[in-house]
């Protein structure tokens, strides 16, 4: 609380939990939703606030007027996926039908200026976007193996930074004899440096402790030696 000659400024703690339980209540119950989503042919009834308070991707595109602005990812220099500045937005490019390819290949992201209200994302798949949508309502998401890479992916297309960290903390959690393959295909894929290096080390400290059907597993695991020709 704080005074100003009469005046009293009071904050309430709550009110964040409150308004987030709220908007979430409107999503689930679709009341006021202003955009659709579409990934893999499913839909998702949103809201333009939320998606573009948590997304650099929606807040520019919705701040355009309905422009069509390059796919984020990462930019350069940025470090394990989690930061770097958003890339420049590019000029709008010519009007296309919608449902018609993206006309530039590195685009991952098509939106109709003529239906911006109804987005198409390329891309995307269905789980990882109604995952991260489930986060961007509730503060919550649910990460498995099966699905962290999907996960991570949108949120490294749509740009929200905070899913990303989750994911890459997930990963770092998991690093064990019987996830190793798994978790170093997805850090080499994202280029998860952070996350290569802690399961090399894990490698290294944790080999010794193994029991032979650890090691064996282990071993398995590892993928194939590369043969080098001789001079």
């Amino acid at each position: 609380m704080s005074r100003s000659g009469d005046r009293t400024s009071t904050f309430d703690p709550s009110h964040s939990d409150n308004l987030l339980h709220g908007l979430n209540l409107l999503w689930r119950k679709q009341l006021f939703c202003d955009v659709t989503l579409t990934a893999q042919g499913q839909q998702f009834h949103c809201h333009k606030a939320v998606l573009a308070s948590c997304s650099q991707y929606f807040r520019s595109l919705f701040s355009s007027g309905g422009g069509h602005p390059h796919a984020l990812g990462l930019g350069p220099g940025a470090q394990d996926g989690l930061g770097g500045a958003p890339p420049k937005e590019p000029p709008p490019p010519p009007q296309e039908e919608p449902g018609t390819p993206s006309s530039s290949p590195e685009d991952k992201l098509l939106a109709s200026p003529r239906a911006i209200n109804n987005l198409v994302l390329q891309g995307c798949s269905s789980i990882g976007l109604r995952l991260v949508l489930e986060y961007l309502y509730t503060a919550n998401v649910t990460l498995s193996l099966d699905t962290v890479e999907e996960v991570l992916s949108v949120s490294k297309i749509l740009h929200i930074p905070q899913v990303t960290k989750l994911c890459v903390q997930f990963l770092n959690d998991q690093i064990s004899v019987q996830n190793y393959k798994q978790v170093c295909k997805i850090a080499a894929l994202h280029g998860l440096e952070e996350t290569k290096k802690l399961a090399n080390k894990y490698l290294v400290e944790d080999v010794l402790l193994l029991n032979f059907e650890e090691m064996r597993a282990l071993l398995d695991s590892l993928p194939p030696p590369v043969d080098t020709p001789r001079t």
